[in-house]
């Protein structure tokens, strides 16, 4: 039986089996378990996994993966999803993002290949609204998508402009504490906390998958089919994984001027006849981004 992983804790893996036309079946999940130590199981995996009891199953291959998204702590990689279409980032002026994680999370989605999007919430505030039209401003010169929100005052205007960008995609949902990313995900999963608690129930992991991703079927009015992956919110997201060659590719004002610069090595930090640095100072790239990618090199393989 192949099936779609919606969520996990340790070797328990929760799935949704594909049916005849290979669309997963979430009205009849299957508890799996994971053959001897392995807990590389990612939600969004496509898996091959062996019946043993009704309703029960153990898993005994995971199919290639498009991407995984990932990010790094003090100790390890850790990856959040795989086989995403979209990346969403919640993230807006009221209490004040921090633009350094923002980087980091449109950083680490360009360096899997992955679309993102910048969804500013709480736009019927002003702080919103001036952090979309200052701060973002770089955005519309990189041809980087936002949609501006406000999930609470206003759900219908708020689902009618995420309908285009989000339907029929399997969207991995970001942000920080406080920004409205639980807010949004109940307008687009009205059920969401009820489906939580059925995969706590079935997990018998309790609060604790609170720190984990989970797969929601979408289908709120107007939107084509749509899978939600959410995570937790995040107070770091490191990017130690990536080289800094991949890091270069994934910065779009940088990757448009590699090979201009005087050195063939050139970090674009302080060395002469840089074009990077250059632009930044000249404001042909945000000088912010700028210091943000600085502040990124050391932390990446060389």
């Amino acid at each position: 039986m192949q099936a779609l992983v919606i969520a996990c804790y340790g070797r328990q893996v929760l799935t949704a089996p594909l049916g005849p036309d290979q669309q997963p079946d979430f009205s009849q999940p299957v508890l799996a378990v994971t053959r001897g130590r392995r807990q590389d199981v990612l939600v969004g995996d496509l898996c091959e996994m062996s019946p043993t009891s009704p309703g029960q199953g153990v898993i005994e291959s995971i199919a290639p993966r498009r991407n995984q998204v990932r990010r790094a702590d003090s100790y390890k990689t850790k990856s959040l999803a795989a086989n995403v279409d979209l990346v969403a980032i919640v993230v807006s002026g009221s209490p004040p993002c921090s633009e350094d994680l923002l980087f980091r999370m449109l950083t680490a989605a360009r360096a899997e290949g992955l679309a993102s999007v910048i969804i500013v919430n709480k736009c019927d505030l002003a702080d919103s609204r001036q952090f979309a039209a200052t701060r973002l401003a770089w955005a519309a010169t990189l041809d980087q998508a936002v949609v501006k929100v406000s999930v609470r005052h206003d759900p219908e205007a708020a689902r009618a402009a995420l309908a285009p960008v989000l339907g029929g995609r399997r969207v991995l949902l970001m942000g920080e504490s406080g920004m409205g990313k639980s807010s949004l995900l109940n307008l687009l999963v009205p059920d969401a906390a009820a489906q939580t608690q059925e995969i706590s129930r079935v997990l018998n992991a309790g609060k604790h998958t609170t720190t984990f991703a989970r797969l929601y079927p979408a289908h709120p009015a107007g939107m084509a089919a749509l899978q939600v992956i959410d995570t937790p919110g995040f107070q770091l997201f490191g990017l130690s994984y990536l080289s800094i060659t991949e890091l270069m590719h994934a910065v779009p004002e940088i990757q448009s001027r590699l090979g201009q610069c005087r050195f063939s090595n050139c970090l674009h930090l302080s060395e002469p006849a840089c074009v990077v640095r250059e632009a930044a100072e000249q404001g042909q790239m945000d000088a912010l981004r700028y210091r943000l990618y600085k502040d990124v090199v050391p932390e990446t393989r060389r």
